[in-house]
This record gives C-alpha cells, structure tokens and sequence, in this order.
C-alpha cells in the first residue's frame, strides 16, 4: 500500500479520535515522518527507540495510539506493544510498517 493510501485510510479510520503517531526509531523516521504528513487530521506525534519499545514514557490514555515501524513486527512483539499499550489506557492500538 502506497503511504498516500496509508495516510487516507488512518484519517478515516483515527477520525473523532484523540490519535497518537509514535515512530519507532531509529529505522522508522522517514516513513514515519511521510506517513504523518498524509494524515489529515490534528495528531500528537511521540517516538520511542527499538531498543527500549517497552519503555513507553509518555502519555497513551484515551487516545488511539499508531505504532509506525519501517519493518513488521514479530506477531509476539506486536501483541506485547497492544497489550501494553492497552494497559496503560490506549482506547485502540494500530501497527503499521511500510
């Protein structure tokens, strides 16, 4: 999926939500950084490093949190993250790589 598309497809999907784009560093930041620029939508962007991904130091409670990887995650990794996230509040947690 071109990240035009990705773009549209979170605005539609994240909208009359509190969304939360988090990069995941460092292989991440160009895409995330494309990605972002095709949401249409007023977003909180934060990032975290992939060395410390279980090591969230910021805010994800009531808002609709988006993981960018440049690469998928492992299913284990991934269900780890939502989990995580889940617990500490996140209404929703969507994981999107290029």
């Amino acid at each position: 999926m071109k990240i035009s598309e990705m773009g549209k497809s979170l605005t539609t999907s994240l909208q009359g939500t509190d969304p939360l784009i988090v990069g995941v560093l460092n292989e991440s930041f160009i895409f995330y950084a494309d990605l972002v620029r095709q949401i249409n939508l007023d977003v909180k962007c934060e990032f975290i490093f992939s060395d410390k991904i279980y090591e969230i130091g910021f805010d994800v409670k009531d808002k609709s949190v988006v993981l960018v990887f440049d690469q998928p995650p492992k299913d284990e990794v991934a269900e780890k993250l939502k989990a995580l996230l889940k617990a500490k509040g996140a209404v929703s947690t969507t994981i999107v790589s290029k």
